[in-house]
């Protein structure tokens, strides 16, 4: 299972999200999902609180950037081939930098995951 957002960042229009409020109030469903967010910065507003026994996130970003298919892409299709975070992170740059025209250095900072050094805890 997985649950995926892909547009505009509305975290930075509202007031702070309660993540662990809002796992408390769904605590009855207990299936792990992972979390994929490719909007603006969705790694600041997420990254801290998402990851739990119910949610991992496969990927995030940490840049402004547009949220287009193409990240989605990569990262689905590794996340169904059963590949790690790494590999999940590593086709959304690749698949991105494609769908852009730009290089896969220029982009590989835009995504992240809990496989990314600069990932919080790491």
């Amino acid at each position: 299972d997985s649950v995926a957002w892909g547009g505009h960042n509305r975290l930075m229009d509202v007031d702070p999200v309660d993540w662990a409020e809002r796992a408390r109030a769904h605590a009855d469903n207990a299936t792990k999902k992972g979390v994929i967010a490719v909007a603006c910065h969705t790694a600041d507003y997420m990254a801290a609180d998402v990851p739990s026994p119910t949610r991992v996130p496969l990927l995030m970003t940490r840049d402004y950037l547009f949220a287009g298919a193409h990240s989605f892409e990569g990262v689905v299709s590794t996340f169904a081939a059963g590949g790690s975070l790494a590999a999940m992170r590593r086709a959304a740059i690749r698949t991105y930098a494609k769908g852009e025209g730009k290089t896969e250095q220029h982009v590989g900072g835009a995504f992240t995951n809990p496989a990314d050094k600069r990932w919080p805890g790491t």
